[in-house]
């Protein structure tokens, strides 16, 4: 795949459109570096986006579909994808998806896939009408070599651009390239978050034990059990924040709205207890109320650690339920402690997306 940031020009391709000796218009295609072409209903004579058209095989009728209209072929980048742009967000992305619905894998919104069309694709799909209604106006053939434009017709040069993260959707096999990690699957709007989520858990339990066994200085290994600390509840943080773009869509009064949008994930025992009472999902599920504690407590020292530089105060000591720490002592996390964390991490973690895919 090609690097984020990098252009991904849809090139070496021809268009043309073939003018017969009856004046009928015939469309052509041809060339490299692209995988795929969808085809979209354009106004006649405007260019203006009208309906996604599906392909149909050999002797099949298309669907019927607005007219008149004229039918313009987008083809993918070389990876086989199409930029979208979501008209909720407006925060581009890459897919094999542009058939049907589509769900925004940022914000979740579902729309058509003719309104995830890019302003790049639609400047090009007025030139693709422009081109068609030149051959008919001079019954003259025209060709356009996409890979020989210039700035001088920049609305036939257009490219995708790749993202940070590429998935694919182990539901329905969907592909999506995004910025970010977490994301919703275009085609069915699954989350991508078990299988993120538990690669990091698992990178975390693989780092502790090469840690544990080849690190003997003490210093260097509290530092370890202190970024593994941070990092376990940064991950759980990042998933319920990707899981709240979707509570916030539930039907709501709007009170109950602003408290969901205020759910803190960042604030352990009190999203367990609002995540319980508004969606039935029981976060510490087959978790003791001694681990809730522990769980609280390992929470409560990340804050300290990253906030107070180690140093307890007295928010620390009335939330935290740590009954061996003083005022103003350096807090130091052990192995024992990181060995206990990481198997509640994965619970809670779990616990949590059952209970989202349960919601109907």
């Amino acid at each position: 795949m090609a690097e984020f940031g990098e252009q991904l020009p849809i090139g070496k391709a021809k268009i043309e459109f073939l003018v017969n000796e009856q004046g009928m218009i015939a469309m052509k295609v041809s060339g490299t570096n692209f995988w795929g072409m969808y085809q979209i209903a354009v106004s006649y004579p405007s260019g203006e986006p009208l309906a996604v058209v599906p392909v149909t095989g050999m002797g099949v009728p298309l669907p019927p579909y607005p007219k008149p209209s004229l039918l313009a072929w987008i083809m993918s980048d070389q990876h086989g994808m199409w930029g979208r742009l979501c008209p909720r967000c407006q925060t581009y992305f890459r897919t094999n998806h542009v058939i049907d619905n589509t769900a925004c894998p940022y914000c979740g919104n579902v729309s058509n896939s003719l309104s995830f069309v890019t302003q790049a694709q639609a400047r090009y799909v007025v030139a693709f009408c422009n081109a068609y209604i030149e051959a008919s106006n001079t019954k003259n053939t025209v060709t356009i070599d996409l890979e020989t434009v210039t700035d001088s017709t920049p609305e036939w040069k257009y490219a995708e651009e790749r993202q940070q993260f590429h998935f694919k959707c182990v539901s329905c096999h969907t592909e999506a390239d995004i910025l970010g990690e977490y994301g919703w699957c275009p085609k069915c709007g699954k989350t991508n978050g078990r299988e993120v989520i538990m690669t990091k858990l698992k990178g975390l339990e693989e780092a502790f034990d090469k840690a544990d066994k080849n690190i003997a200085d003490r210093a260097e290994r509290g530092q370890q059990w202190e970024e593994m600390n941070s990092r376990c509840f940064s991950h759980f943080e990042a998933l319920g924040r990707h899981l709240q773009t979707i509570f916030v869509m539930f039907p709501a009064t709007p009170s109950r709205r602003k408290e969901v949008e205020a759910l803190s994930f960042q604030r352990l025992l009190n999203a367990s207890v609002s995540l319980e009472q508004w969606y039935g999902i029981e976060l510490f599920k087959n978790v003791s109320p001694d681990d809730q504690g522990f769980l609280n407590l390992m929470l409560n020292q990340r804050h300290i650690i990253e906030h107070n530089g180690g140093k307890v105060d007295e928010r620390y000591l009335s939330q935290s339920g740590d009954k061996k720490a003083r005022l103003n002592e350096r807090m130091r996390i052990g192995s024992n402690r990181i060995r206990h964390l990481l198997p509640l991490m994965r619970t809670i973690t779990t616990n949590l997306l059952d209970g989202f895919e349960s919601l109907k």
